[in-house]
């Protein structure tokens, strides 16, 4: 599986950066020199987006609700406002560009997202 190189210094925490709480806003960062995350990492994302979520949402569905659902995004009541603040908080926190050209079947649940953002190479990611 491809990795994706995550840059410090921007919005949320970045995933498998430092231990304990990786709440989006909690403070650990990556490296400014970048971190390469991959499979062993997954958890790691998973909660992060999970919380970045649950923190777009309001707190209506809370991060362990999303963990656990294994459903699409819309079934569990996820708005349209939630889901651009969840993109905003990936683009800052994650230092990527989400692309919308066509189809956009990655946003559809937790594993279709945690899929597209690491299979993203370094070529995706800004300079």
């Amino acid at each position: 599986m491809t990795d994706i190189v995550l840059e410090g210094g921007h919005g949320p925490t970045t995933p498998g950066a430092g231990s304990g709480d990786h709440a989006p806003g909690s403070g650990d960062q990556a490296p400014a020199s970048g971190r390469a995350v991959g499979p062993s990492d997954e958890a790691a994302l998973r909660r992060w987006l999970a919380e970045a979520l649950s923190e777009a949402c309001d707190g209506e569905v809370s991060a362990s609700e999303i963990l656990g659902a294994g459903c699409s995004f819309v079934a569990l009541g996820v708005g349209s406002l939630s889901m651009v603040r969840l993109i905003d908080a990936i683009e800052s926190g994650l230092d990527v560009e989400i692309e919308f050209e066509g189809d956009a079947w990655f946003m559809e649940d937790l594993d279709s997202l945690v899929g597209h953002l690491q299979g993203l190479t370094r070529a995706d990611l800004p300079a």
